[in-house]
């Protein structure tokens, strides 16, 4: 076996391993919404796979989520604050 492969994990396992629902994780896959490897009839998931999984699906805290907004909200500001500056020069 090359061990440079990685390694492929069923659907049954995933869900196990990390306690997702097996239903839900078949049903995203079926909807190309979960990316996924298919052999036949089998599904599974590669480790990179299983990784972009759970960080497409990691809730951000509001910490972050509020610095970005307000940091979005700066950036704005100053924008608006430059166009002003020009049309006033």
């Amino acid at each position: 076996m090359d061990d440079t492969l990685p390694p492929f994990f069923t659907l049954t396992q995933v869900a196990e391993k990390y306690d997702f629902g097996y239903r839900s994780l078949r049903a995203g896959c079926r909807k190309r919404q979960i990316e996924h490897v298919q052999f036949g009839r089998t599904i599974g998931m590669t480790g990179v796979q299983v990784q972009k999984l759970l960080a497409d699906h990691t809730v951000r805290t509001v910490r972050e989520d509020s610095l970005a907004a307000m940091r979005a909200n700066r950036d704005r500001r100053l924008e608006r604050e430059q166009r002003k500056a020009l049309r006033s020069s």
